[in-house]
């Protein structure tokens, strides 16, 4: 069984954002929302997040056109320069991203949590599920 981190809008009272893969040490991070004194947060809600997930591409491109419907605790980083900067032709970088889609490769995603901040480098391209594997970067 494979799931990857969906997007939730701001106000959705429904489940955490869980990722949870079938492979050990790989793809768990849970997060929850803590509201107090007016002030909206994001807590890790494990011990040891994974170093290493699945991230949909619908995450990603909300945070991109900076649409405003996550957390502002969740953001992304583009490089400004070589792979993941722009567009790209399929074959040039050996991400494999969809013709025509945003290549997300070398982003930094970022969550920003009360116990601690959790980077992840965005990585390759996963073609059937519409998603990107992250990790902590080196």
């Amino acid at each position: 069984m494979l799931t990857m981190i969906h997007a939730r809008p701001l106000g959705w009272d429904g489940p955490p954002v869980i990722c949870d893969l079938d492979r050990p040490k790989e793809g768990k991070l849970l997060l929850y929302r803590i509201t107090a004194d007016g002030d909206d947060r994001l807590s890790v809600g494990m011990m040891n997040p994974s170093p290493r997930i699945l991230v949909a591409d619908e995450l990603l491109y909300g945070l991109f056109i900076g649409s405003g419907m996550y957390h502002p605790s969740v953001t992304l980083q583009r490089p400004t320069e070589g792979h993941g900067s722009t567009g790209h032709r399929v074959g040039q970088y050996d991400c494999e991203s969809r013709l025509g889609s945003i290549c997300y490769a070398n982003s930094l995603l970022r969550f920003d949590c009360i116990e601690r901040t959790l980077v992840y480098k965005i990585s390759e391209y996963v073609y059937d599920k519409n998603a990107w594997w992250a990790q902590w970067p080196d």
